[in-house]
C-alpha cells in the first residue's frame, strides 16, 4: 500500500489503493491467459543494481554467473531462465541456463556434473555442446553452445508442395540428436519442441540433454501424476507445456509425457520417443493426440491411448506416416519402436529400409504378451480413498462452471474471457488439488496406516474448511457484475492453500462442536464477498461467525473471525472499530496458540495506524509483527505484506530510502514464492516505482512502471482496470521526469509528457469503457491527461478534460474536498494561460481559501497560492493595479516558502516564483 496523497498533478491511483478500489491492500493474482509468460528472476538484475545504488549506496556492477558475463535475457521456460553471456577466458558468446529447483549441493548435482560430462564428450551435430556446469546463488547453472535461430516449435515452413516432408525431415534431425545421446547413454525425458533449436543455419540441435535426468531422479515416492497435486493444465498450447517442477513431482512436460512417466516408473530412451512422435503429430497436425482439460484428465486419456483424432488437420498426413507416428505412441513401450533409429527409418517412407524392424517388432510384441515385458494395467479393485471427485459435485462441477461462465458473459465488459480463463483456471486447479489431497490424507491413514485417526481427523475437517471456501466463492461467481467481475481472477487465486491441510501447525482444533460446520460455512461466505468487494455484506455475515465463534467457545474460530471482522471494517475505513476488533484478534489467537492469525492480526493493526496517521503506534506494531514471524518461523508471503505495510508507515513519515528498502524486500519474497511474472510482483514493482519517485529517482522510477505494466497487460489483459491504473502510474512517471526537464531543456522533456499523453489515454478509455464514464477514477486520468496536455501547451485539449474531470468528481465529493479543489485549481492555471482571467481568478480564489488547506500538502498549496497570484495581476484594471500587484506579491512570496517546504524535488517550481518575483517588484 502506497500514500496516495495528491501532488501537483493527481499522482498515483496506486495498484495497492486504486481509485477503483478505495479499500486499500488486495491481492492480485495471475489471470487472463492460460499461461503466463515467465519473467526471469535476473531479468532486471542491471537495473535493480542501479536501483539499490540509487536507494541504499551500493555500488552498481556487471551481473555475473561464474566465470560469465551475462548480457540480456533470451528466454524462460519450466526448468529455468537462460541468458545470452560472454565467455571473457575464451572470448567467446555463450548460453547459460539458470535453473529452478536444483540445491547447489547433493546427490542430483553430481548426476547433473556427470550426465554434463557426458555430453561434453558427445560431440554430434545435432546436440547443443555443453561446456561447463556449476552453482551460482545456490542455484545449479550450465553454460551452453550459443545458438541463433528459433525454436522447433517457432519454427514455421512455408505452406507449399512437400512441407510434410520438410517438417519430418526437420524432426528427423532432432531425432538423430535423440538416438546419438540415447547410444552414449542419456535420456533426455522431456523432449518437446521447444527443447530443440533450428538454426540460422537450419540446422536443428536439441538441448538439456541430461538435465531433465539430474532433475527428476529426485525423491520420487513412486508417486504417478494420477496422485500429485499440480495447477490444471488447460487445453491451451501454451499451457499444456508447462513442465512438472514441484519437488517431489516426476519432471515433465505432462502433454508429452508418456504412459510409464504418468504412472511413476522410471523412464527411458522409447520414453523419448513417445515424446518426439507427440511433439511431430502436433506439428503436423496443428493439435496434439491427447488433449484434456485437466492433468487428471490428460493422464486416463494417454494411459488408455485415446488418440483424438485432429479436427482440421493442418497439412494432409499420408496414412504410413500417421502409421509410423501412432506406434511410436503407444501404451506398452514394447510396443514402440525398438529405438529412435528405427522409427527414423520408418519416417524416411523408405519400405526398402523399414523391412528389418517389421520382424524386430513381432518378436518384441512376442515377449510382451509373454510377461517379460512392461505391462501398464489398472489396478481393477476399487480404493477406498476413491470419491473424493464426488465432494465437488454441486461445488464446482459442470453445471457450476456453465453457469459461472454464462454470469461472466452476460456482464458484456471488455475483459470478460480473460476474466473466465483466469478464474476457471484456478478454480480448477483448486478443485484438482483438493481431490488429490483429499485421497492422499485418506491413504495415509486408512491403507498404508502411517497416520493416527485423530491427525486424519484434523486434516479431513481442514479440507472440509477448504471446501466450504470453495463453495462460498462459486455462489457468488454465478452472479456477479462488472465490480465483481473485475476482482474475480483475484478472489479465485487467493483461496486459502489446501497444502497447508499437511502442515500440523495449522490444524488447530480447540473444540468439538456439530456448530462448527456452519461457523466454517460463515467465515468462508465473508472471506469471498471480501475478495469480490462485497464489503458490507461480508460485515454483516462476519458479526454473525463471530457470535456464533463466541457461543460454542473456540477462541481459535474467535481469532480468526474477530481478524476477518476488523480486515473488512479497515477496508470500510472504520478504523477504530477495526482497532478494536483487531486488538481482540490478538488476545484470541494468543489464548489459541494460534500464532499465524496474531502475525495477520498485527499487520492488519500496522495498516490501521498508517490510515489513522499513528506512525509512532505504527513503528511499536512493526516491532511486535517482526518478533511474531521469527516466532512462526517459515512464513514468506505473511513476511512479504509485513514488509510492504511496513514500507507504508515509513513512506507517510518522509522515509523514503527506507520504504524504497521494504518495498524491495517484499518484492523480493513475492518474485520467490509467486513467480516473477505474478501481478502481486508487479505491485512490489509500482510501490518502488512511487518510492522512487518521491526521491526523485525520475528514470529509475519510469522502468519500474514499465515491468510493471508489462505483467499487467500480459497476466490480466490490456483492457482490465488494474492495468489502466499502471497505465496511468507509468504516466504519472514520465510526467514528472518531463517536469524536472522542461525548465532546463523544454525540447527535451517534450516527448516525455508525449508519451505521458498517450499512456493516460489509454487509462481513461480502459476505465470509460468499464464504467458508464462517470466513476470516480475516470475523473483521475483527466485530471492527469490534462495536467500533460498544459505542459504541451495544449489548453484548449486540456481545459475539455478538467472540466469533465471536475464534473465527475462533484458527483461522488464535496466541493471542499482536496481532489476537488486540486481539479479547480488546475482549470484555473489553464483559464489564465487562456486569458479568460476573471474566470480563472474566480475559480482560483475558491482554492486558495485557506480554511481549505487543512489536508493539503505543501507543494499542492503553493501551485494554488502561486496561480491565484497569476491571475490577479492579470486581472487587474488600469486603476487597481497597484493593489493587484502588492496583493499577488505576497501570493506569490507565501508559495515560494511553501515550495521550500515541500523540498528540493519542487527546486523548478520554487525558482519560477522566485523569477516571477524579480519580474515583478513592487514600486
Amino acid at each position: 500500500m502506497t500514500n496516495d496523497g495528491e501532488s501537483s498533478h493527481e499522482l498515483r491511483p496506486s495498484l495497492e489503493r486504486t481509485q477503483s478500489d478505495s479499500d486499500g491492500d488486495h491481492a492480485l493474482a495471475e489471470a487472463g491467459r492460460a499461461a503466463p509468460v515467465r519473467v526471469a528472476a535476473l531479468d532486471a538484475e542491471h537495473l535493480r543494481n542501479a536501483v539499490a545504488s540509487r536507494l541504499f549506496g551500493t555500488a552498481a556492477e556487471p551481473v555475473k554467473i561464474g566465470k560469465f558475463t551475462v548480457l540480456k535475457r533470451l528466454g524462460a521456460g519450466g526448468m529455468g531462465v537462460v541468458y545470452a553471456a560472454y565467455d571473457t577466458e575464451l572470448d567467446r558468446k555463450i548460453a547459460i541456463k539458470l535453473l529452478r529447483g536444483v540445491d547447489e549441493e547433493g546427490a542430483h548435482l553430481t548426476r547433473l556434473k556427470r550426465e554434463a560430462q557426458a555430453l561434453a564428450k558427445l560431440s554430434h551435430p545435432n546436440v547443443v555442446h555443453v561446456y561447463e556446469i556449476g552453482t551460482f546463488r545456490s542455484q545449479v547453472f550450465v553454460a551452453m553452445e550459443f545458438i541463433e535461430g528459433v525454436t522447433l516449435r517457432d519454427w514455421e515452413p512455408e505452406d507449399q508442395p512437400g512441407v510434410v516432408q520438410l517438417i519430418v525431415e526437420k524432426f528427423s534431425e532432432a531425432g538423430r540428436g535423440l538416438a546419438a545421446a540415447h547410444a552414449a547413454g542419456l535420456v533426455h525425458r522431456d523432449f518437446k519442441p521447444d527443447n530443440a533449436l533450428v538454426g540460422d543455419d537450419g540446422r536443428v540441435r536439441v538441448l538439456d540433454f541430461g538435465l531433465a535426468r539430474g532433475l527428476e531422479e529426485q525423491e520420487l515416492g513412486g508417486e504417478s501424476t494420477l496422485d500429485q497435486s499440480q495447477e490444471l493444465l488447460e487445453s491451451h498450447d501454451s499451457t499444456l507445456r508447462q513442465p512438472l517442477t514441484r519437488t517431489g513431482a516426476i519432471l515433465g512436460t505432462p502433454a508429452y509425457m508418456s504412459p510409464e512417466q504418468h504412472v511413476g516408473n522410471r523412464a527411458d530412451a522409447r520414453s523419448d520417443q513417445f515424446a518426439f512422435c507427440v511433439a511431430l503429430w502436433e506439428k503436423l497436425h496443428g493439435q496434439r493426440p491427447f488433449r484434456a482439460n485437466g492433468l487428471r484428465q490428460l493422464a486416463i486419456k494417454v494411459l488408455d491411448g485415446r488418440i483424438e483424432e485432429p479436427e482440421h488437420s493442418q497439412h494432409p498426413v499420408p496414412q504410413w506416416l500417421r502409421r509410423a507416428i501412432e506406434r511410436g505412441m503407444a501404451v506398452d513401450p514394447d510396443q514402440r519402436w525398438p529405438d529412435m533409429n528405427s522409427l527414423l527409418i520408418a519416417l524416411s517412407g523408405d519400405p526398402r529400409k523399414r523391412r528389418w524392424w517389421v520382424v524386430a517388432g513381432g518378436l518384441l510384441t512376442t515377449l510382451a504378451i509373454g510377461g517379460t515385458g512392461w505391462a501398464l494395467t489398472r489396478d481393477p479393485a476399487p480404493s477406498p480413498c476413491e470419491g473424493g471427485e464426488r465432494e465437488l459435485v454441486g461445488v464446482w462441477d459442470d453445471e457450476i462452471r456453465e453457469r459461472v461462465h454464462a454470469s461472466f458473459s452476460a456482464t458484456n465488459a471488455p475483459y470478460a474471457d480473460n476474466a473466465w480463463l483466469g478464474t476457471s483456471r484456478h478454480l480448477d486447479a483448486y478443485a484438482d488439488e483438493w481431490v488429490i489431497m483429499h485421497r492422499e490424507v485418506c491413504e495415509a491413514s486408512v491403507v498404508r496406516q502411517e497416520e493416527s485417526p485423530e491427525l486424519f481427523g484434523r486434516k479431513m475437517v481442514c479440507l472440509g474448511q477448504r471446501l466450504t471456501e470453495l463453495e462460498q466463492l462459486t455462489k457468488l461467481l454465478v452472479d456477479v457484475d462488472a465490480d465483481v467481475l473485475s476482482r474475480a481472477v483475484v478472489a479465485a487465486s487467493s483461496l486459502a492453500q489446501i497444502q497447508s491441510c499437511a502442515d500440523e501447525r495449522s490444524l488447530i482444533s480447540d473444540v468439538d462442536d456439530v456448530r462448527l460446520d456452519e461457523l466454517e460455512r460463515l467465515l468462508a461466505s465473508a472471506n469471498g464477498r471480501k475478495a469480490l468487494g462485497k464489503y458490507n455484506e461480508g460485515l454483516d455475515i462476519a458479526q454473525q461467525a463471530l457470535a456464533l465463534a463466541q457461543t460454542i467457545g473456540t477462541p481459535h474460530g474467535e481469532a480468526r473471525a474477530l481478524l476477518l471482522l476488523g480486515d473488512l471494517q479497515s477496508k470500510r475505513r472504520k478504523t477504530p472499530e477495526a482497532k478494536q476488533s483487531l486488538r481482540e484478534a490478538l488476545r484470541r489467537a494468543d489464548v489459541a496458540g494460534d500464532d499465524a492469525t496474531r502475525v495477520e492480526a498485527l499487520t492488519q493493526l500496522m495498516r490501521v495506524s498508517f490510515l489513522e496517521h499513528d506512525l509512532e503506534g505504527g513503528e511499536a506494531l512493526a516491532d511486535d509483527a517482526r518478533a511474531a514471524l521469527a516466532r512462526l518461523g517459515d512464513a514468506p508471503l505473511l513476511e512479504a505484506d509485513f514488509f510492504l505495510h511496513y514500507a507504508s508507515l515509513a513512506l507517510a513519515r518522509g522515509e523514503n530510502e527506507r520504504a524504497g528498502e521494504y518495498h524491495r524486500r517484499a518484492l523480493a519474497i513475492r518474485e520467490a514464492q509467486l513467480g516473477a511474472d505474478h501481478p502481486e510482483v508487479a505491485i512490489s514493482l509500482t510501490n518502488i516505482s512511487n518510492a522512487l519517485l518521491a526521491q526523485g529517482e525520475h528514470e529509475l522510477s519510469e522502468q519500474m512502471a514499465r515491468q510493471a505494466l508489462a505483467i499487467f497487460e500480459a497476466q490480466l489483459g490490456s483492457d482490465h482496470p488494474y492495468t489502466a491504473a499502471s497505465q496511468n502510474n507509468l504516466g504519472n512517471s514520465l510526467l514528472e521526469q518531463g517536469r524536472h526537464i522542461n525548465w532546463d531543456d523544454p525540447a527535451r522533456a517534450r516527448p516525455y509528457f508525449e508519451e505521458a499523453v498517450e499512456h493516460y489515454r489509454k487509462a481513461v478509455k480502459i476505465r470509460e469503457a468499464n464504467s458508464d464514464g462517470e466513476h470516480p477514477s475516470v475523473a483521475v486520468n483527466l485530471h492527469n491527461l490534462a495536467e500533460a496536455q498544459r505542459w504541451l501547451g495544449n489548453y484548449l485539449d486540456a481545459r475539455r478534460d478538467l472540466e469533465r474531470s471536475l464534473e465527475i468528481k462533484r458527483k461522488h465529493m464535496d466541493e471542499d474536498h482536496p481532489s476537488v479543489l486540486l481539479t479547480i485549481t488546475a482549470l484555473g492555471r489553464v483559464l489564465t494561460e487562456l486569458g479568460e482571467s476573471e474566470a480563472a481568478l474566480a475559480l482560483l480564489r475558491s482554492a486558495a481559501d485557506p480554511s481549505k488547506q487543512q489536508e493539503r500538502s505543501p507543494d499542492v498549496i503553493a501551485e494554488s497560492l502561486f496561480a491565484l497570484a497569476r491571475a490577479v495581476q492579470l486581472a487587474a484594471a488600469d486603476g487597481d493595479r497597484k493593489q493587484a500587484t502588492l496583493e499577488a506579491h505576497a501570493l506569490a512570496t507565501e508559495a515560494r516558502a511553501d515550495y521550500l517546504e515541500a523540498g528540493e524535488d519542487f527546486r523548478g517550481e520554487r525558482e519560477q516564483v522566485e523569477r516571477w518575483l524579480a519580474a515583478n517588484p513592487i514600486d
